[in-house]
């Protein structure tokens, strides 16, 4: 979800609860965002939004859970 039309997934903050729910964790001094099988891979953009004011961006990437065995790669 995105609250800027034409953008990848973008970092809000609010009193209200919307939007993507997934799990946020720290690995090291990256934070990762993780929504069943897709990742972040602990990467975030600022960009400029309509209006002059920065945004914050992440894409969300399918990964391989190596902590399950999962050795298919």
């Amino acid at each position: 979800m995105t609250g800027t039309p034409d953008f990848p997934l973008q970092l809000l903050s609010s009193h209200k609860r919307s939007g993507n729910y997934g799990i946020w964790r720290w690995q090291g001094s990256m934070l990762f965002y993780e929504e069943g099988k897709l990742s972040n891979g602990g990467l975030f953009y600022e960009c400029i939004v309509p209006g002059g004011k920065p945004g914050i961006f992440t894409f969300l990437r399918g990964f391989v859970d190596r902590r399950r065995g999962d050795d298919s790669c």
